[in-house]
């Protein structure tokens, strides 16, 4: 193998695809990178055995060939090359690096121990907008459990009925759900390890591409563009049916501004008791006024311009949570509903509703 390239791309295509490698002591090969060259690219491949990741980068290809490098060393090593060009050459198992002014020898394995990514035949298919599903990903997976206790909370579902695509995530503290409307009428429900989404948001760029293709079987997922894919095994279990906790009747209404609103809280959670991070939101006169009291530190109130509409309200929330949801919304006002202070409350983009953010209240 002989190739050569900008640095930059190179650069750019390790730091896609070696997020997921790790320290594997009993399969070495899974903390290597693939490389292989052919037709004018390079690809790139990593896996860990849940997920695959592959990209390609342009360049000249002089002779084909393969070869697995460390990822992390390697991806270290390029990032600290500062010459325009690097040119990569396999002799035996050894990958030659040169740069202007600069050679180097990493030791690598014999590509034939590098597992082969799938390639699925799928029975469901269909391509969405990267900048919808990107921003989709990003509001709905941060809903998502890390606690392994219950594990179909650390997936996020995936359903699609009547070319309306959803996505809904939830920690049993909070619940996220998001719609687009998809050109294709499928039917199908599935639930998505959060780990995986998390590494697609990351590797799609919306400046590359128009649309992602999502391709799937009975127990994998393959997301991919022109010039990368992503694949990964669904997960099995039962998702909870989180529509009978989304509130429908809601006493209170609010409007409020997005930017200011975070901003208060931020400045009241500073006297938040430490690990219980509650805030206290009151709402009446056309005004929001947010609490926090720590008796150690001291105590903030803060009054907010907001309009309000139904009966005078209070609820608790951990701040964290708000903070979550003010930070993915895409608008300059959200609308807040509530019923009472020991149910949950809802938070819309204002105009919108394709997304919804449900928060338990902490009770008093």
């Amino acid at each position: 193998m002989k190739f050569s390239c900008k640095t930059e791309n190179l650069k750019k295509g390790l730091q896609l695809v070696s997020r997921i490698v790790g320290k594997n002591q009993s399969l070495p090969i899974l903390n290597n990178v693939l490389l292989q060259t052919k037709d004018g690219l390079l690809k790139l491949s990593t896996t860990n055995l849940e997920i695959g990741i592959q990209t390609t980068i342009r360049g000249k290809v002089d002779k084909e060939g393969e070869i697995t490098i460390p990822a992390k060393l390697f991806s270290e090593y390029v990032n600290n090359v500062s010459s325009e060009t690097i040119e990569l050459e396999v002799q035996k198992t050894n990958l030659k690096l040169s740069s202007k002014g600069s050679k180097t020898t990493i030791k690598g394995l014999d590509s034939a121990e590098f597992p082969l990514l799938p390639e699925i035949d799928p029975e469901i298919r269909f391509d969405v907008d990267v900048n919808a599903f990107k921003k989709a990903l990003q509001q709905t997976v941060l809903a998502s459990a890390n606690d392994t206790s219950r594990p179909e909370l650390c997936n996020v579902l995936l359903k699609i009925e009547n070319k309306i695509l959803t996505f809904a995530a939830t920690d049993s503290y909070r619940l996220a759900e998001k719609k687009i409307v998809l050109e294709q009428d499928i039917n199908t429900t599935v639930l998505i390890p959060q780990t995986t989404l998390q590494e697609v948001n990351r590797i799609f760029d919306e400046d590359d591409e128009d649309l992602v293709l999502v391709e799937m079987t009975d127990n994998q997922i393959k997301f991919s563009t022109t010039s990368r894919f992503l694949i990964s095994r669904l997960t099995e279990g039962q998702f909870p049916d989180y529509q009978q906790i989304i509130p429908t009747n809601n006493k209170t209404q609010c409007i409020v501004n997005v930017v200011m609103f975070s901003k208060s809280i931020r400045a009241a959670s500073i006297f938040c008791r430490q690990g219980i991070d509650d805030i206290k939101l009151e709402f009446s006169n056309n005004k929001i006024v947010i609490k926090a009291i720590n008796d150690k530190i001291g105590d903030s109130v803060i009054e907010l311009d907001a309009e309000v509409v139904g009966d005078d309200n209070s609820i608790v929330f951990n701040y964290h949570y708000l903070l979550d949801v003010l930070g993915v919304v895409d608008s300059s006002e959200i609308d807040l509903g509530l019923t009472e202070a020991n149910l949950p409350g809802i938070i819309r983009p204002h105009g919108d509703d394709s997304y919804t953010y449900v928060i338990m209240p902490i009770r008093q």
